[in-house]
């Protein structure tokens, strides 16, 4: 009999969700993709949450955030450029502006983060669990998710810069990288998307303290003090990079000027547990939110610099608008209307969003292996040139990202949603042990590769 489909219900707030089934026993013979098969096994491990709530239209949103910093960087390997589209009415815009601001992408990224990791702190379940139980589940459960496949493409860099093929990074480099606090050392990241890693985790560090903040009552000392202090340290940057400082430029890059999209997605997390909203008004909202963060990057787009030049540091005000756009589009995506589920939930949005990490991961991995010149392949025109580029990335990516979340990202998630046995093998059994291991083979193997390469040994 087909299974029924399952209710996932937050707890003690009334919201419930239904959830589709995972697959139905027919009695006739279908051919079932490979892709499918990854979406219906990830599902049934991703949906077991803490909140107790799957709300499959997010996943959607992270692939709509994949896909908006894919096209930036594929857009920025094929040589930048117009991207000029004519509708059918005759009216001609540009949409390069709208590709070049690819970072929302990011900050979608990062007020998704804010709004799912508060969920479960909303519930009552978290209650039962005193506030240093509640903090070492939740420090497990996002180093299970987060580390496994980080840790995997930091070993085939080591590998392809002992072949040549990319710089053979230090053994500091790595450890920084293998710790998060490269950023902090001012060393490079060893690919241009790393830089985000350590402000998630900046923020899953500050998350259980500044969660305690998240009620009815004191939710506007969150909001106030989060705007405060962004708008402070962005402004103490720049006052002291235009004053012979230019290094302070790279803490544009630190949580403490990214924290504004985390704490706005958490709000709007507060909201969606207390107002409950319908499908219909989730929808409202969604589509006034795109419409707001669509407004904005029109008007800011080929205009930032200006804003730069003539407002000095009153242009940093633009992160608080842009993230309440985004976390108005969130809030009403997570209620699951019929347009959001019909724009996020649908099997290819649900598949891109599940391998998204891996996908963010792996594409500028790609880009920096693979020499692409436009001008081999005749008369230049941005749109042949980001066509012919995808050609090249995106089919070595697709495959990669998911290689990574299927053989080493999900067997970890298992891990985190099932207690392992005295019956389990020892990584299993030890998967924050094994972790660390993973880290400091990492830091050893590149400690040999670099002294090999300086004592001209046989490094491969």
């Amino acid at each position: 009999a087909p299974a029924q489909p399952q209710a996932a219900q937050l707890c003690g707030s009334g919201v419930s969700v239904n959830i589709p089934p995972l697959a139905k026993t027919t009695t006739t013979k279908t051919t079932v993709t490979t892709s499918s098969m990854l979406l219906r096994d990830a599902l049934a491990v991703e949906k077991e949450t803490s909140s107790g709530l799957y709300l499959d239209t997010l996943t959607g949103a992270r692939a709509v955030a994949v896909m908006w910093v894919f096209v930036l960087h594929i857009w920025k390997f094929a040589g930048e450029g117009a991207l000029p589209v004519t509708t059918p009415f005759g009216v001609w815009f540009d949409l390069q502006h709208f590709v070049a601001q690819g970072e929302w992408g990011v900050r979608l990224f990062f007020a998704l983060s804010g709004f799912l990791l508060s969920l479960p702190y909303l519930t009552r379940e978290s209650k039962k669990k005193t506030f240093w139980n509640n903090t070492a589940t939740f420090y497990e459960r996002r180093a299970l998710r987060i580390l496994p496949g980080y840790y995997a493409i930091l070993l085939v860099l080591l590998i392809t810069g002992v072949l040549g093929l990319t710089t053979l990074p230090s053994a500091s480099l790595m450890f920084g990288h293998t710790a998060f606090i490269n950023f902090w050392w001012m060393e490079p990241a060893l690919l241009g998307v790393f830089w985000t890693l350590p402000v998630e985790i900046t923020f899953y560090l500050l998350f259980p303290w500044l969660v305690k903040l998240l009620k009815p009552r004191s939710w506007w000392v969150l909001l106030i003090g989060c705007i405060l202090a962004a708008f402070i340290s962005r402004f103490l940057m720049r006052h002291y990079a235009l004053n012979g400082h230019e290094w302070v430029w790279g803490f544009g890059s630190s949580f403490a000027a990214q924290m504004e999209f985390f704490i706005f997605g958490m709000l709007a997390a507060l909201c969606f547990v207390r107002i409950k909203p319908s499908p219909r008004t989730g929808d409202l909202c969604m589509i006034f939110g795109a419409l707001l963060m669509a407004l904005m990057v029109w008007a800011t787009g080929p205009r930032v610099m200006d804003l730069i030049h003539w407002y000095g540091s009153i242009h940093y005000a633009f992160y608080v608008p842009s993230a309440l756009a985004i976390a108005v589009f969130v809030f009403g995506a997570a209620a699951g209307g019929p347009l959001a589920r019909a724009l996020l939930a649908n099997r290819v949005m649900m598949f891109i969003g599940t391998i998204s990490f891996s996908l963010y991961l792996w594409h500028t991995f790609f880009m920096l292996l693979i020499t692409f010149d436009p001008r081999h392949f005749g008369e230049p025109s941005t749109w042949r040139s980001v066509a012919i580029a995808s050609l090249f990335v995106l089919p070595p990516t697709l495959m990669a990202a998911y290689a990574s979340y299927r053989w080493v990202e999900l067997p970890f998630l298992k891990i985190r949603h099932h207690a392992q046995g005295t019956h389990a093998g020892w990584f299993s059994r030890h998967p924050m042990l094994t972790l660390a291991l993973a880290a400091a083979t990492l830091v050893f193997l590149t400690g040999i590769a670099n002294l090999t390469v300086h004592l001209a040994l046989p490094v491969k």
